[in-house]
Parts: C-alpha cells; structure tokens; sequence
C-alpha cells in the first residue's frame, strides 16, 4: 500500500510496511534541504489515528523554519561527535576521533505534543549515523544515535 501526498508540486511517495505497521519515506532529498533522509511513522506508538494532513504540515514546517532546522542539526551532530569522543576515547586514536561526523539519516514522527504549553508542536526524533570523514568504509562500530 503507499500513499502520496503533494505539496507544491513535490510528491512524497509513503509505502506502508505491514510486518512493522509502519508508513515509511525511504531516502527522500525533498524534507530537508541538503539531506536525504528516511521518514519513519510507526502507527503502534502514535495516541491518534493518522491524519495525512498533519503530516503534509510536519513535512511542510521543515521548509518553513530551514534555518532553525539546520541550526538543529549542525548541533545535534556538535553534541553527538562530543558524546561519541568521550564514550570511544579508549577504542579509537584522537586522530581517527577528529575525523568522526554524524549524518542524519532519518526522522522518527510521533504526532502531535499533549504537553498543553506545546499543543499543535509535533513531536518528532532525528536519527544520525557516525562515520569517517576520510573513510566512509571506515568501521566506527556503532550504531544510529
């Protein structure tokens, strides 16, 4: 099953995995300018049934607050390089440290905040995977944060 949803003449083409109950956006260069990333929405973990129009909103709020989104990203990734330093500093030289980066890889919706101070917010994680800047086939034995 899959389900388009078109916002100004972009279409965003969700496939439906069953095994995982899970609408899914594989690989997709439109939702965040400068990333191709997966859009993951697991219907187990979610308080309401799905409404395709909030998500043609959530989809529409990463173009709409770019610069904040990014300013987001470039942070999570200064936070997560820091936190991947301290966690392999026995495993790994300095050096090979200095080169790690983190690349966004997906996003994790989960609605909309019952929190009352953030109602109408969507709730929503960003998935980032560490590689080597020099090597990407370099084996920095991790896994996505």
């Amino acid at each position: 099953m899959k389900k388009i949803v078109i916002i100004n003449t972009r279409n965003f083409e969700f496939f439906f995995d069953e095994r995982l109950n899970m609408w899914r956006l594989i690989e997709n260069s439109l939702i965040i300018e400068n990333e191709v990333v997966d859009l993951e929405i697991n219907l187990s973990i979610l308080d309401s049934d799905l409404d395709w129009t909030d998500i043609e909103n959530f989809l529409k709020s990463f173009r709409l607050d770019k610069h904040i989104v990014s300013k987001n990203i470039n942070d999570a990734k200064s936070v997560l390089k820091h936190l991947f330093s301290i966690i392999n500093k026995d495993a790994f030289s300095n050096d090979f440290l200095d080169e790690i980066d983190f690349k966004l890889v997906g996003i994790d919706y989960k609605g909309k905040s019952n929190n009352v101070n953030l109602k109408n917010e969507f709730v929503y994680d960003f998935f980032f995977f560490p590689y080597n800047i020099k090597n990407n086939y370099a084996d920095v034995g991790s896994f996505v944060w």
